[in-house]
């Protein structure tokens, strides 16, 4: 007796390895995008932010409205003139009312003919060990209309409390952000993301790509589940009919929906307890013979499991306490106690009844007799021939016969 696979089986499989992965993801994808939601700023999961482009700035560089880009988080060190990145378009008007580019040092600078100078690491480091001054408004508190900006840098400038600010510019804008970004304000860096990719995700964004590739996929998802469900539910109706004995446990329908492999333990120790002796050692493979093909810690329990089914016939309270034992959960043990008394007691029952159905000397119905009155055979009336052949036949004297002759016509006049 193996595991068999038929079509729900198989489909249920499939839904499960598709499932779990999906609802994992999504529950991720939820959090992520609520937590930032609450926090007013952008959805992140490991680092990695999904951003929209909203206008045509960066179309020279490959980019064009309505793209979907990827931005990694990136410490405002390792920024370079020339990285393309994403941030929040704002400045503190409290802490940098008064950043100018004469109160700032440049590190770096980018122009598209020339490309980025030289880093200077130096600079950065010394002014980096000072310890920043004034504390900007954290981005969870800007304002909810803040708007998100995917630009190129041009210049990395340090302020002399340690602060690095970003001077910006769209490949396709004629000028400069207006004002300079503090390192605060920095979403991330962009990572190379596909051009196929990048449409795939616009395409997504899009109510057509929603249906195609969310709904439709989630749709063939759910079916795969029923399948699953529907195969459980077979498999539920089949085994209440073999417990029931309306169909045979080795039968073809029990077979194909794995009755017993799949039967809980509960189920199993009644079974075989029920099954006639005859047919123990079938019901028994039917039972555990799978775990004898398995690995080897399921060959060790089917040797345990057939010495406890060994003494069944001289000791049935170890094999039911064998079980008890083996039971994980606590309902299962209960139902092994629960079936073991309801066996103890039929098999009382059992034994009472073959003892009276066994025919003893007590016991024995009595016979009465009843005495009936034997009714005297009707006389044949004798015909003239009788007559003349008995009188022919008598040896008797005349004088006896005519006393005879007598009698018989006194018993006819009465």
């Amino acid at each position: 007796y193996k595991k068999n696979h038929n079509v729900y089986s198989v489909m249920g499989v499939i839904g499960d390895i598709l499932f779990y992965p999906v609802v994992i993801i999504t529950l991720i994808c939820c959090l992520a995008i609520y937590t930032a939601k609450s926090e007013n700023r952008v959805p992140s999961i490991l680092g990695v932010s999904m951003v929209n482009i909203r206008s045509g700035s960066m179309e020279d560089a490959g980019f064009f409205k309505d793209d979907i880009v990827f931005l990694k988080e990136t410490a405002p060190e390792k920024l370079r003139a020339g990285d393309i990145v994403g941030y929040y378009n704002t400045f503190d008007r409290v802490c940098d009312k008064d950043v100018s580019l004469t109160q700032l040092t440049c590190i770096q600078t980018f122009s598209m003919s020339k490309g980025a100078s030289e880093y200077k690491t130096d600079v950065m480091e010394e002014f980096r060990e000072k310890e920043r001054q004034g504390t900007r408004t954290p981005v969870e508190n800007l304002p909810s209309n803040t708007t998100l900006i995917f630009h190129r840098i041009i210049g990395v400038y340090m302020k002399s409390d340690g602060t690095i600010f970003y001077y910006l510019k769209g490949d396709n804008n004629a000028l400069p952000d207006s004002y300079f970004i503090a390192e605060d304000y920095i979403i991330g860096k962009y990572t190379y993301t596909p051009t196929v990719l990048r449409g795939l995700f616009s395409f997504v964004s899009t109510p057509t790509g929603m249906i195609s590739l969310v709904v439709i996929p989630l749709s063939i998802l759910i079916l795969f589940i029923l399948f699953s469900i529907i195969e459980q539910v077979n498999r539920m109706v089949v085994e209440r009919k073999v417990l029931s004995r309306k169909i045979r446990f080795d039968s073809e329908e029990s077979l194909q929906a794995n009755i017993g492999i799949e039967m809980e333990i509960d189920d199993k120790v009644k079974f075989y307890a029920e099954s006639p002796k005859a047919e123990k050692g079938d019901v028994a493979n039917f039972l555990w013979r799978y775990l004898a093909a398995g690995t080897p810690k399921e060959q060790k329990e089917y040797e345990l499991i057939m010495q406890a089914v060994n003494k069944f016939e001289t000791k049935p309270e170890e094999y039911f306490k064998f079980f008890i034992g083996q039971a994980q959960k606590k309902r299962h043990k209960q139902s092994i106690e629960h079936n073991w008394q309801d066996w103890a007691i039929m098999q009382k029952h059992a034994e009472t009844f073959n003892k009276l159905k066994k025919p003893t000397k007590t016991n024995k119905p009595q016979q009465i007799k009843v005495k009936t009155e034997e009714k005297p055979e009707p006389k044949l009336k004798e015909t003239k021939k009788v007559k003349k052949e008995s009188n022919k036949k008598s040896a008797l004297p005349k004088n006896v016969l005519a006393k005879q002759k007598k009698i018989v016509k006194s018993q006819k006049k009465k």
